[in-house]
């Protein structure tokens, strides 16, 4: 992530970020992708709820044979995360 991030991109693609993170790291790298949103576009691939919670505008839901686009309140009343 440290490498990503030293050339400012205007895309970051976040593949698990959080995976395999005790909950103290896991929120630190959570604050400095929210501090980056405002001038990044993050692409992030994650089953982690707080990382959606904190950083999703739009989430692109797959599922089987199906992908659905949701609002964060949507997903969030929809799924009851």
């Amino acid at each position: 992530l440290a490498l990503a991030l030293l050339n400012q991109p205007q895309i970051l693609i976040c593949d698990e970020t959080t995976a395999s993170l005790d909950k103290e790291n896991a929120s630190k790298i959570i604050s400095i992708l929210e501090e980056l949103k405002n001038n990044t576009a993050l692409v992030c691939i994650t089953h982690d709820l707080n990382l959606v919670n904190s950083l999703a505008d739009e989430i692109l839901m797959l599922e089987k044979n199906s992908s659905n686009l949701y609002s964060l309140d949507e997903f969030l009343r929809y799924y009851n995360a």
